[in-house]
């Protein structure tokens, strides 16, 4: 497999998480949660953004590796 392949692989696997973030995103919009959910809720959409991004961040990388 060659790294451009690669890269987008990577990119593929981005594209579930930010569906999955635009879910819970609109979820601690509308659902009627005590405050320790809605903490719990945003700590888990920081972290699929973190994951998001990093993902995004290593294609570019391979993308970019023999330039």
């Amino acid at each position: 497999m060659e790294l451009s392949e690669l890269a987008t692989e990577y990119r593929i696997s981005a594209a579930p998480l930010k569906e999955r973030i635009s879910v819970l995103q609109n979820q601690l919009k509308t659902a009627g949660m005590c405050e320790m959910e809605r903490l719990r809720l945003r700590s888990r959409i920081d972290t699929l953004y973190t994951m998001y991004r990093q993902t995004l961040e290593t294609a570019g990388y391979l993308e970019r590796y023999y330039i």
